[in-house]
């Protein structure tokens, strides 16, 4: 099950030539078939912002192509479709007449779902048993209009059986064909299951994590005695989103990539899981997926708008009012912009408000081996609860002689 891609479009160029073909798709959504040459639809400039995603596994399950554009329209969503598994295309299991049966099927959706702006991003399943076969499909998707592809990474039957060789043969392959493409890695991030598959391995070639946060269906006894046996200790809420925030935190904070989490869209409290994807750092997130969401869950998206990662310095700005301005630090635009000099910021120049850079965090041991800026309201145990910690251990990390008084900008180091 699957997951997250995100909105970074300039990372895609579509093909050219594809009005026509949208327009054709608009009228007659999806019916006639294109051979040929691939085409996709130029973006309308609303489709080019930031999105909330959401997941469709087969159109037979999910709806067909005009019943989910105009759901993801109307809510201002994207939208993530299953193209391939292994390397069949999805028409092998989804016998509806939508369904994915080639890189021509995907630009003719493409360009139908751009052309109601709704943005198009990719994800499948890779085996590992034939890499580079599944990299050469992953290129075809992108090549036929995919803004990203998220590559569904589980140890669980049917999903991911080859090595950590066969993950580097499928990356360097797919990179090879596909240099600037966004790429995703999606996991079930559960700690007793990160070991069983080469997120190392896929991390190196991929720009994001896309963790499967399932809080819901998480929440049951075995579960519950796993993560404590992994030493993730639920408190008296059980698995709450809350919680899988943190434990995602540390579980994948020694990947160094940008985390992008997904969202059980069958499960109630939306709003904890939001207010802890932003306080983490998520710019957006993806919903698994439409045709089990509740209604609520829309209600929740439209009451958090997808954050920018970018921000042009006006006159009179500083990096301080910046970061206060945009809910981020000082020492993470620094270190997204790589700003030599904190105190000299060019007036027009475009600042990224979080890295998306491959590699940009450092990690080392599991450890966070970061640092925090304090900001107006934090308090210690806030910020234990927020990094998946303990108070005692930031004071013990800091030196810290009094535990209840922290300065607001005073850097803490995250143990």
């Amino acid at each position: 099950m699957p997951w997250a891609a995100t909105q970074l479009s300039s990372r895609r160029r579509f093909l050219a030539g594809a009005g026509a073909a949208a327009a054709g798709l608009a009228l007659a959504p999806i019916v006639g078939r294109t051979r040929g040459r691939a085409a996709t639809a130029p973006r309308a400039n609303s489709a080019d912002e930031p999105r909330h995603l959401v997941y469709v596994w087969q159109f037979s399950t999910d709806g067909d192509a005009a019943a989910i554009r105009r759901t993801l329209a109307a809510h201002g969503l994207g939208l993530v479709l299953k193209t391939h598994d292994g390397t069949e295309w999805m028409s092998e299991y989804d016998h509806s007449r939508d369904a994915v049966d080639g890189p021509d099927r995907v630009a003719e959706l493409a360009a139908y779902f751009e052309a109601g702006g709704v943005p198009l991003h990719a994800w499948a399943v890779v085996r590992g048993e034939q890499p580079a076969r599944e990299a050469e499909m992953a290129a075809q998707v992108l090549a036929a209009g995919a803004r990203s592809l998220t590559i569904d990474l589980e140890p669980h039957p049917g999903f991911w059986r080859g090595s950590a060789a066969d993950a580097r043969t499928f990356g360097r392959a797919l990179r090879r064909r596909q240099p600037d493409a966004w790429l995703v890695t999606s996991v079930d991030a559960r700690p007793w299951l990160i070991d069983r598959v080469p997120l190392a391995d896929f991390s190196e070639f991929t720009d994001e994590l896309a963790p499967q946060l399932y809080w819901e269906s998480f929440a049951n006894d075995a579960n519950i005695a796993k993560f404590a046996a992994s030493g993730f200790v639920p408190g008296r809420d059980g698995v709450t989103p809350a919680f899988l925030h943190q434990t995602t935190a540390r579980v994948l904070g020694a990947f160094g990539r940008p985390v992008h989490p997904i969202g059980e869209g069958a499960a109630g409290v939306w709003d904890e899981f939001m207010d802890g994807a932003f306080a983490h750092d998520a710019s957006t997130v993806s919903v698994w997926r439409l045709g089990t969401t509740a209604p609520a869950v829309w209600d929740a998206l439209r009451a958090y708008p997808p954050r920018s990662n970018s921000y042009v310095v006006q006159p009179g700005d500083t990096l301080s009012l910046i970061a206060a301005r945009m809910s981020t630090t000082v020492q993470r635009l620094v270190e997204a912009n790589a700003i030599a000099d904190p105190n000299r910021i060019a007036v027009g120049r475009t600042l990224l408000l979080r890295s998306t850079a491959r590699g940009e965090a450092v990690r080392a041991g599991g450890a966070y081996g970061g640092s925090y800026t304090v900001q107006p309201g934090d308090t210690l145990g806030a910020l234990a609860a927020r990094w998946g910690t303990t108070v005692e251990a930031i004071v013990a990390a800091n030196g810290l002689a009094d535990a209840n008084h922290i300065s607001i900008g005073q850097a803490l180091a995250i143990p």
